[in-house]
């Protein structure tokens, strides 16, 4: 591009005729142009005055530059493209990009998951696994099946996601007794299955779990993390402390604790009581010390 600028200037004269005379006007216009594009000419033509000094083979060049100095009789400047875009950046102001409707997009996707696992558990508490109805679900929520397809891969990921969402995670403290903290350990889901629905909600997850490979994956990987984990601690802390054997199994002790909660909760559909609670205490620590 071309326009007036302070720096950097050069005149370009000639006083060949004979070049003048030996050039169409139209060729004459068209080197002008291909001589103004590909010379690059910088910040002196000594670089380029060699090129199209009045010789045979550069009548054309030659031509062109008398063109130029006939036809605009002034200084020609040049400006190059950086130096014109350093000098846009100077003037123009600077844009600043704020995408401030992040937030508020993070916001609202979360509560439509929200809004989705709610009305998902109160179809689970009305039908339970076996007859829940995803479209009376999207109903209720006013989502669509694409949210759905982009929050859960099947329907039983969304049911096993939704109840375990409700489920609170244990809390446990090393300076309590031993049987106090493996209470502790299934005091949450021992308090949900209780409560309400909360036993149905917990069979619906054990059943889509059982159905569904990858929504046996989330319950399996929400049971490590959050419960088998801290047994597992604890454990460590007792055999350290020399209150239990060394060479105990985890995963076994893992099924003593929790499994006649999960038999009464699902095989039996009767509550877990603070007697049965106790009763797998013992067990596990008769396990733990034999």
């Amino acid at each position: 591009m071309w326009r007036l600028h302070p720096r950097p200037r050069f005149s370009i004269r000639c006083n060949h005729d004979q070049c003048v005379k030996n050039t169409h006007p139209i060729r004459t216009l068209f080197y002008l142009v291909f001589f103004l594009f590909e010379t690059e000419i910088g910040p002196s033509l000594g670089e380029n005055r060699e090129k199209f000094q009045p010789c045979e083979g550069t009548r054309y060049g030659v031509s062109a530059v008398t063109i130029v100095q006939i036809s605009f009789c002034a200084t020609i400047t040049f400006t190059r493209p950086e130096t014109m875009l350093t000098a846009a950046a100077e003037t123009s102001p600077v844009v600043d990009f704020s995408p401030r409707f992040s937030e508020e997009k993070v916001f609202r996707g979360r509560a439509s998951r929200n809004a989705v696992m709610a009305a998902a558990r109160d179809e689970i508490a009305h039908s339970g696994w076996r007859e829940f109805d995803l479209a009376r679900v999207l109903n209720k929520a006013k989502a669509t099946e694409q949210c759905i397809a982009e929050w859960w891969a099947t329907p039983a990921c969304l049911v096993v996601e939704a109840v375990l969402d409700v489920v609170e995670n244990p809390t446990v403290e090393d300076s309590l007794p031993l049987p106090e903290q493996l209470s502790r350990i299934v005091d949450p889901m021992a308090e949900m299955a209780n409560a309400g629905q909360g036993a149905q909600l917990l069979r619906t997850a054990v059943l889509a779990a059982a159905d569904d490979k990858e929504a046996g994956a989330i319950f399996r990987n929400h049971l490590n993390l959050n419960f088998r984990k801290p047994l597992k601690q604890i454990l460590a802390s007792a055999a350290a402390k020399k209150k239990v054997r060394r060479d105990y199994d985890v995963d076994m002790v893992f099924d003593i604790l929790f499994g006649p909660f999960w038999n009464r909760v699902v095989v039996m559909r009767s509550p877990f009581s603070e007697t049965s609670l106790m009763r797998a205490v013992t067990g596990t620590l008769d396990h733990l010390q034999s």
